[in-house]
Parts: C-alpha cells; sequence; structure tokens
C-alpha cells in the first residue's frame, strides 16, 4: 500500500479521553486512511486504519523502549481479534537487525525479517 507524500498533522482524542500530545494521519493511495497516536505516557503508539468507506481494518499497538525505539507491537484486525505479535531486535549500537512475526493463536513464527547493514569498502 503505497502513501502520499503529504502527511496530515490533526489532532486525535485518545481513547482514555485525554487529548494526544502529536498525532497525524496518512492518506494512502487506495483511499484508506491510517491514524497515528502517541500514547499518554510517551511509551507507545496506536495505529488505526479505515478502509475507504470508513469501516475500521486493523489496529496496531507499539510499544517502545527507555531510548525511544520499537520493541514489540500487537495487530488486531477490524473486530479487535489479536492477530500477530511482533519483536524488534537490535544490536550493540541500537541498530535496528531483526523483526519476527508471532500468530498469536498459535504462536508460531510466520514472518521474519533481517535487517543487514550497508559495508562501506
Amino acid at each position: 500500500m503505497k502513501t502520499t507524500p503529504l502527511l496530515l498533522f490533526i489532532p486525535l482524542l485518545m481513547t482514555s479521553g485525554a487529548l494526544a500530545a502529536s498525532s497525524r494521519m496518512v492518506k494512502h493511495e487506495d483511499g484508506s486512511r491510517s491514524y497515528f497516536e502517541k500514547t499518554g505516557d510517551g511509551k507507545g503508539m496506536k495505529k488505526t486504519t479505515y478502509n475507504i468507506r470508513n469501516v475500521l481494518v486493523s489496529v496496531t499497538l507499539y510499544k517502545r523502549g527507555p531510548f525511544g525505539e520499537l520493541r514489540s507491537c500487537l495487530i488486531f484486525d477490524g473486530q479487535k481479534n489479536e492477530l500477530f505479535f511482533v519483536r524488534y531486535g537490535y544490536d550493540g549500537n541500537a541498530n535496528l537487525r531483526e523483526e519476527q512475526m508471532f500468530d498469536s493463536r498459535t504462536k508460531e513464527l510466520v514472518r521474519r525479517f533481517l535487517y543487514l547493514s550497508l559495508i562501506h569498502i
């Protein structure tokens, strides 16, 4: 799914009723849109995606580590059924090295990405 380069920044109300410190909406080329909100404690982020008919498609809850790095996320479908758990791995220099996605129901690894750094010669 491609996104347009224009990001619209809009204030959003969090589910807790507190105004998000920073939020944004990304409109995708297919007409769907995703809303990104920081959690009140600043250690997480919520992404909510709707299709062109304004139907909830997915919700993703991200958790960040002490230095702001992504540590894990939970992915839910439009009915808020948990589908996947994702965890991120970093090297000693805080570079993202691995992303593992597990099926939340079976706990099986369903996808794994390894991030390799560029070698300068």
